[in-house]
């Protein structure tokens, strides 16, 4: 859970040689492994019908072209690592980039 007391969007629980080694026969030295879960909002940030409305339609019936169409590239990568793509920061790459 976040601070907010929802669930993470992401999870990555790691399997470790070192945890599975004891469950295994030599020579055998164990498995590693990750395992990624995320719900529909990660990445894409999709607010289909049913999240606000449990009358609405879900992810899976929305048509896939309605997610299709022209894109733009930005490069704001002269941030900060951790600093934020602010709308400054957008209309500032699409000037010296030259897009529009």
């Amino acid at each position: 859970m976040n601070a907010a007391g929802f669930p993470n969007p992401a999870y990555v629980p790691a399997i470790t040689h070192a945890w599975s080694r004891p469950r295994y026969v030599s020579p055998c030295n164990g498995m590693a492994k990750r395992y990624f879960m995320m719900d529909e909002h990660t990445g894409t940030h999709v607010d289909v019908a049913f999240h606000f409305d449990p009358d609405g339609p879900t992810l899976e019936r929305i048509p896939l072209d309605s997610f299709l169409g022209e894109a733009k590239f930005l490069d704001v990568s002269g941030r900060k690592p951790d600093g934020e793509v602010t709308r400054g920061a957008i209309e500032e790459a699409m000037s010296s980039q030259n897009v529009r």
